[in-house]
């Protein structure tokens, strides 16, 4: 009700965050996509209530969206992205960590249509697999930073490809990709020389020969276990 209220009251809008209200309903985030159609940037991190339609409906009200973070909106499936990525083409940062219904599909949609993404977050999206990322790496050159944590499928070729497509990485994080080797890291080091934070907790098949080329890092993690 009170964002419902919200967004017939103030339609200008641009930026709202309603992470971790999880009592929103699809009802009145479609309101607020109806109501306050020049958003920009939503954050819903933790709104688990929420389903395709809420998504649905920011896509087709709201086409300037850049900046959208669905973390932990676990009811989310590939329609949902798909439509956004369709509608939404602006979109330059999305977060998508542990919505683990979404497919190579709906990311190889996101890539093809939405080429300005400079940050993406898909830690624990459990079913990506390589040909996911090596589309995303092909279509957004312009990756700056990438979270990849628990993307258990992924092998040395989606690495490979990331850091060859995009040099232009800062930041990266691999934590719990267990079946990346050394030839994964060190195409990184060789081919995006601006990394300032590496995480590859977990990583257990690297040896120190990979390892030891970001040790100049002062944000670098590795933990094996």
């Amino acid at each position: 009700e009170a964002i419902t209220t919200l967004a017939e009251k103030c339609t200008g809008i641009t930026s709202i965050d309603l992470s971790f209200c999880d009592k929103l309903t699809d009802a009145s985030i479609t309101t607020l996509a109806e109501k306050c159609t020049g958003i920009t940037s939503i954050g819903l991190i933790f709104c688990d209530e929420l389903t395709d339609a809420s998504i649905i409906a920011l896509a087709n009200n709201c086409r300037s969206i850049t900046s959208i973070d669905l973390n932990h909106c676990r009811n989310l499936t590939d329609a949902s992205i798909k439509e956004l990525a369709t509608k939404c083409t602006r979109i330059t940062s999305i977060d998508l960590s542990s919505c683990r219904n979404f497919t190579d599909e709906a990311i190889k949609k996101l890539a093809t249509k939405c080429t300005r993404i400079t940050s993406i977050y898909l830690s624990s999206c459990i079913n990506l697999t390589d040909e996911a990322i090596t589309t995303l790496a092909e279509k957004c050159t312009g990756i700056t930073s990438i979270d990849l944590s628990f993307c258990r499928n992924l092998t040395d070729e989606a690495i490979t490809t990331l850091a060859e497509k995009c040099t232009g990485i800062t930041s990266i994080n691999l934590q719990g990709c267990i079946n990346l080797t050394d030839k994964a890291i060190i195409a990184l080091s060789t081919k995006c020389k601006g990394i300032k934070y590496i995480n590859l907790n977990g990583c257990s098949n690297l040896t120190a020969d990979s390892i030891s080329l970001f040790s100049n890092l002062e944000d670098i993690k590795i933990e094996r276990y």
